[in-house]
């Protein structure tokens, strides 16, 4: 008496005139893991048996794609539904993520020990005193006073003291070199989505300055104005982004 009391609270309104066939298929569709509502949907001839068993795996899915990869329930139902590409999804969350962490990112953070390698093969090794916008306070190794430099005058830069000719890299042109332009619209441009889409697939890629000169590596990081670039031939380099003249992929995916 006390179960078809409380069995009875349970159903709605709408459903109390069901027969005791209806009723019977309906709980053991909601034994069987339906929820109640499409449970009855079913046992009342109102929703297909088939179309229930596909919300249900589709429900299964949606909650999985939440877990899984951390995913909104509406952004992880469109995927389910096959409306948005889950790796496409997945790509631009881990573009933006990297963009914003690294954006303001540079090597020229006060008190680095740095070789700057500039324009016209001058080479400068000592600390970063302070940076602003435009120009460095640098101070030379071995100098009592700080000079100013130009960020423009700088192509790429180095950890600590650089001896030999520098980093791994192709041989210079010949030529005059180019020169870099002042306004950022004038300058080689390369999409950050490119740029991590190099870091994404781990691809080999060369990096030309505008002097011809060639630095192989994966990148390994950008930023607005700097590009992290682990050398082919062992170390890091980070190259200025006014300074390159073109970026090309030249390896493989990382894994094939």
């Amino acid at each position: 008496m006390s179960d078809g009391s409380s069995a009875k609270k349970r159903i709605p309104p709408r459903w109390q005139q069901a027969s005791a066939e209806v009723r019977r298929r309906a709980e053991e569709l909601e034994g069987s893991g339906f929820p109640l509502e499409m449970a009855w949907d079913v046992a009342l001839g109102t929703l297909d048996f088939n179309e229930a068993l596909e919300r249900l795996a589709r429900r299964e899915a949606v909650t999985k794609l939440m877990q899984r990869h951390g995913l909104s329930k509406a952004l992880a139902t469109q995927v389910a539904l096959g409306h948005a590409d889950l790796d496409r999804v997945l790509f631009r969350r881990e573009f933006q993520a990297h963009r914003e962490a690294h954006r303001s990112k540079t090597c020229l953070v006060e008190g680095a020990d740095l070789t700057l390698f500039c324009w016209g093969g001058v080479r400068r090794q000592g600390q970063v005193v302070s940076a602003g916008p435009y120009e460095v306070s640098w101070k030379e190794r071995g100098e009592a006073t700080a000079v100013k430099v130009h960020k423009l005058e700088i192509q790429y830069a180095t950890e600590g003291v650089q001896t030999g000719d520098g980093p791994p890299r192709g041989g210079a042109s010949t030529s005059a070199s180019l020169r870099p332009q002042r306004r950022p619209q004038d300058r080689y441009h390369c999409s950050d989505r490119r740029l991590y889409t190099q870091i994404k697939e781990g691809r080999e890629v060369c990096i030309t300055l505008l002097d011809d000169q060639k630095f192989y590596g994966r990148l390994l990081w950008f930023s607005r104005y700097e590009l992290g670039l682990a050398l082919g031939g062992g170390g890091h380099v980070v190259i200025f982004r006014h300074a390159v003249a073109r970026l090309q992929s030249v390896g493989a995916r990382k894994g094939v």
